[in-house]
C-alpha cells in the first residue's frame, strides 16, 4: 500500500468519504522522503488538509503525535 493510498483509506475510515475535509484536520508525519514527495503534498493540500512534520528521532514528538 501507497502512502497515498493509505492516507485515502484513513479519510474514508475517519470520515466515511475522499474530498475536502470540513474541518480542520493536521496530518502529522515524519520527514521520510514519501511524506515529502510532491505527489503526496498535492494529494494532502487536495484535500485541503494541513501538514506538520515532527522532528525525526525526538520521542516527546512522537508521544505528543500519538496523545493528539
Amino acid at each position: 500500500m501507497t502512502a497515498a493510498s493509505a492516507l485515502e483509506h484513513a479519510l474514508i475510515s475517519r470520515f466515511g468519504t475522499l474530498g475536502r475535509i470540513n474541518r480542520e484536520f493536521l496530518l502529522r508525519s515524519d520527514n521520510g522522503l514519501v511524506f515529502t514527495s510532491r505527489k503526496f503534498a498535492a494529494l494532502v493540500r487536495s484535500y485541503d488538509l494541513k501538514q506538520e512534520f515532527i522532528t525525526p528521532h525526538c520521542p516527546l514528538a512522537r508521544m505528543a503525535w500519538s496523545n493528539a
